[in-house]
């Protein structure tokens, strides 16, 4: 899943379905590897935006595993987690905060407050309670993920980047621009340079960025910032992908604030189907939230 990890779904993609159709063949659809490969191949088709098609497979992944590893086994609660998550990428907010929950309470008593399993559950649920609106509950949440794993993973490693960057928009929400702006840029300074200017990450937290200066009054600089976010998942994700569609309304919206809406009718087409998608994306696709298991 070294692809899937750099970013690269295209090239992922006919892998992963080659690696689950011979598992399905040879080894049957309930063995342990063959619900790896059908986890794996519904956690890439999440990646590329078609949440319609990557829900049944993560659900198969996820009864599969709770039939023959049973509710507490670390694989079955990485499925239950990647369920949950799926929901709330999908809006279903009431949907997925049970199956976060469950993940997370039993991942703590199993595993402990500082396996990575259990930070990915903590920052999950943090996210989703962000998404809620409820701050003052996402906050310490949040900050417990990202201070697990500056410690056990390192202030570099992905997951503790994505962390850097979800602490940072929700000190956004907050209203507390001064305290966002450096999370903001190590995330995004360091993903640059571990990760590359494409890589899906690295460019929600341009967008990311770009949304904080435009908050600060800064739409020059928000906008060359906004305008990267679009190329780049355009390029790499698709014009219909759903962090594409966040940025494009994103753009729309500071063009408009900065009187030049009307003049950029590529941007301006899009309207109606991002704002469509902005209001759940607001602390959701816009904040790379979810990290999921790609390999258990």
């Amino acid at each position: 899943m070294l692809l899937l990890a750099k970013g690269d779904l295209a090239a992922a993609e006919p892998r992963c379905h080659e690696a689950l159709e011979r598992r399905r063949e040879t080894l049957g659809e309930r063995h342990p590897q063959t619900l790896i490969s059908i986890n794996n191949f519904g956690l890439l088709l999440k990646a590329k935006g078609d949440l319609a098609a990557a829900e049944p497979q993560i659900r198969e992944a996820l009864e599969g595993r709770r039939e023959t590893l049973g509710d507490r086994h670390p694989s079955t609660l990485h499925s239950i987690s990647n369920l949950g998550v799926l929901l709330q990428a999908k809006g279903d907010l009431a949907a997925a905060e049970p199956l976060l929950r469950e993940a997370l309470e039993v991942q703590q008593e199993t595993l402990g407050s500082r396996h990575p399993s259990t930070l990915i559950s903590i920052n999950n649920l943090g996210m989703l309670l962000l998404a809620k609106g409820d701050l003052a509950a996402a906050e310490p949440l949040l900050r417990e993920a990202l201070e697990g794993r500056r410690e056990t993973l390192g202030s570099r490693h992905p997951d503790t980047l994505i962390s850097i960057g979800n602490l940072g928009v929700l000190l956004k929400a907050k209203g507390d621009l001064a305290a966002a702006e450096p999370l903001l840029r190590e995330a995004l300074e360091v993903q640059r340079e571990t990760l590359g200017n494409r890589h899906p990450d690295a460019l929600i937290s341009i967008s990311n960025l770009g949304m904080l200066l435009q908050a600060k009054g800064d739409l020059t600089a928000a906008e060359s910032l906004l305008r990267e976010a679009v190329e780049g998942q355009r390029a790499t994700l698709g014009s219909g992908h759903p962090d594409t569609l966040a940025s494009i309304a994103k753009l729309r919206r500071l063009l408009v604030l900065s009187g030049l809406g009307s003049t950029h009718t590529s941007i301006a087409s899009c309207s109606r189907r991002s704002a469509s998608l902005i209001s759940v994306m607001v602390a959701l696709f816009a904040c790379s939230a979810i990290v999921c298991m790609y390999v258990f």
